[in-house]
């Protein structure tokens, strides 16, 4: 069971605020700041969108048949400047995921990972870029259920 929660918390961690996090799941999204590191070329100078304003979990689920793990992930993401930016901004998106692994082998042969209704000043620039950060989103699932499947394994 401690396997399952591990698989769901980083599938989850896709993309999530503090003070509006309600379940254990957008908790420990907001925790992991998705947000981080967020930042946009304004010309001379960054705009770090790096602050998490909100998350929202519409669903996951995990399915386990045999040794082959499904794993769905539906939420909303969105990011923000600090209050005291020079440049304020923000931009929000949905973001679905689904992933398949093979615990016996831990290899993860498919993953997807949609970005849409994109939100907020820089709506523009994530849309633009949306297939860039689609597969960055797919490296990070894959690598983190590799870990989670390799950490299950160890006897």
């Amino acid at each position: 069971m401690r396997f399952l929660t591990a698989l769901v918390l980083v599938v989850c961690a896709l993309g999530s605020t503090p003070a509006h996090s309600n379940t254990v799941i957008q908790k420990r999204i907001a925790e992991d700041n998705p947000c981080r590191g967020l930042k946009f070329d304004a010309g001379l100078f960054s705009i770090g969108i790096d602050r998490l304003q909100s998350v929202s979990v519409e669903g996951a689920a995990v399915l386990l048949t045999g040794d082959v793990v499904d794993a769905t992930f539906t939420g909303r993401l969105a990011c923000e400047t600090s209050s005291a930016a020079f440049v304020r901004a923000d931009a929000s998106v949905r973001i679905s995921a689904a992933a398949t692994m093979h615990l016996d082998t831990c290899d993860v042969p498919t993953v997807s990972v949609t970005l849409s209704d994109f939100g907020g000043s820089k709506a523009g620039v994530l849309r633009a870029f949306s297939a860039d950060i689609e597969e960055a989103v797919k490296a990070e699932i894959v690598e983190g259920l590799h870990e989670a499947c390799v950490a299950f394994n160890i006897d």
